[in-house]
This record gives C-alpha cells, sequence and structure tokens, in this order.
C-alpha cells in the first residue's frame, strides 16, 4: 500500500512525497483509512449480539429493551464511522514553504491554510488504536488559536519534526 521514502526527494510512499524545491509542495501526505474501516466490525457485532440476545431465555421484555439500546448504540456508531469516512477519504495534507494546508471532506469539503510564520505550536499525539496501526496525528496551532490536524498519518514524529523545523526557519530570529 504505501512504500517508504526519504527526505532527499527519492521515490517512496505513494501517498506522501516529499521534495527539496522551495517553489513545490515540501510534503503531501493522506491520512491512513485502516483504523476506520477496521471499526466497521464494532457496527458487525452489535447485530451480532443482537441476535443472540434474541435467542437467550429472557422475557421480551428485557429483549426489547436490550434491543433498543443496540439499535441506539448501531445507529450511533455506523454514523459517527460513515462520517469520518467522508471526512478522511479524500483527505490531503499538504506543507510548503510558506504555509501548511489540510483538506478534508467527500460531500462538507473543508480547506483550512495556515502561513509557517504564524504556527506557535505542533503537536505529536497517538492514543492506543492509532499505535497498534502505526499512525497518528499532527495538530499545528497559529498564533491565532486556530489549528489544522493531520489526522492517522504515518511517521507522524517524523513529520512534526519536519514542520516544526520549517517553522523555526520562518521565525523572524532565524537566519536565512
Amino acid at each position: 500500500m504505501h512504500r517508504a521514502m526519504t527526505m532527499s526527494g527519492a521515490k517512496a510512499d505513494a501517498g506522501n512525497r516529499i521534495g527539496s524545491d522551495q517553489t513545490k509542495p515540501v510534503l503531501i501526505d493522506n491520512p491512513d483509512l485502516r483504523l476506520i474501516k477496521l471499526g466497521y466490525l464494532v457496527p458487525v457485532l452489535l447485530v451480532a449480539a443482537g441476535v443472540l440476545i434474541l435467542l437467550l431465555p429472557i422475557s421480551d421484555a428485557a429483549k426489547i429493551g436490550i434491543g433498543y439500546a443496540l439499535i441506539m448504540a448501531l445507529g450511533s456508531m455506523l454514523t459517527f464511522l460513515l462520517s469520518s469516512h467522508a471526512r478522511l477519504h479524500k483527505a490531503s495534507y499538504t506543507v510548503t514553504a510558506d504555509y501548511i494546508e489540510a483538506r478534508t471532506g467527500t460531500f462538507e469539503k473543508t480547506s483550512r491554510r495556515i502561513p509557517l510564520s504564524y504556527i506557535r505550536d505542533v503537536t505529536h499525539r497517538q492514543h492506543f488504536f492509532q499505535t497498534l496501526f502505526g499512525v497518528s496525528d499532527i495538530k499545528v496551532t497559529a498564533t491565532n488559536g486556530d489549528s489544522v490536524v493531520f489526522e492517522n498519518v504515518s511517521d507522524g514524529i517524523r513529520k512534526r519534526e519536519l514542520i516544526w523545523e520549517m517553522v523555526i526557519a520562518r521565525s523572524p530570529g532565524a537566519s536565512r
């Protein structure tokens, strides 16, 4: 699915291209959807639990109560998964020498761009399930409090460092 890539610009990752030319994007990345796709197992498990409860020798009132709870959980989980999938399916993250940009959405598209000179923080975050898949989130915060999140990206620590080095190089005190 993904191929490895070096900082020198050699070919590596189809969804993750890094270049060295100032006029071109330095980093282009896309989220890894494996974690979201695995989440589709939860509704399957909820349906299986519902079938199992129908087969149990318990009262009809208990079956109805548990059935409603399972239907609510199933609906909530499917809504969450489908909205996450639609938001990240065509997402792309771009870093250039001047700005960072995140484009997300399939039905409701969002594009947010922050100039590198306005960035005050670049944070790497990885929750338990992301650790299992080797992905993480990178949150880039601007001086006005606005932020961009690169969700479910591979090699997040290296990419965070790359972004931070570019921010430091663009800071007013940096020599150019």
